[in-house]
């Protein structure tokens, strides 16, 4: 059961896997970003607070070469 204040609030996938980052201490995190990219994006700014940091890069194979 929900706590009070709490009620209201729907829980996504995408803040699953905030949590996750968060909790393996990732200082930030590389991504090249599509339209699928929207909800983690969201979770990323709006649930986890911008912790871990997104870095965005203009190509994949530079997001893959710093992680």
């Amino acid at each position: 059961m929900a706590e009070e204040g709490e009620a209201n609030y729907r829980k996504y996938q995408s803040d699953v896997i905030v949590d996750l980052l968060q909790r393996y201490d990732f200082p930030f995190i590389t991504m090249n970003p599509g339209a699928s990219f929207r909800g983690l994006h969201d979770s990323l700014i709006n649930y986890g607070g911008n912790k871990p940091e997104l870095l965005l890069c203009q190509h994949e194979e530079t997001a893959v070469q710093i992680a």
